[in-house]
């Protein structure tokens, strides 16, 4: 049998849905953090530690998001149906 060409998306992915949704989340989610999420966030919270320094978009308000993102994907891949 002939093996399936594949694309260079398939190729650096390997074909894995989580990386479909990480590459999702670096591209759209961080951008949208970036210009919306983190300026709000300084402007009523910025008083807060955990807020310190520019919004850049990247950082743990970005992996937290991603991270629940990707957990939710996994907990219903392996919830069972009912």
């Amino acid at each position: 049998m002939a093996a399936r060409p594949t694309g260079l998306y398939d190729r650096i992915t390997g074909g894995d849905s989580q990386c479909d949704l990480r590459i999702v989340a670096v591209f759209v989610l961080v951008p949208l953090l970036r210009k919306f999420v983190e300026p709000w966030l300084h402007k009523y919270w910025g008083w807060s530690a955990c807020l310190e320094g520019p919004p850049l978009g990247i950082g743990m308000l970005a992996a937290g998001i991603i991270l629940a993102i990707n957990g939710s994907a996994i907990v219903s891949a392996i919830t069972p149906k009912s």
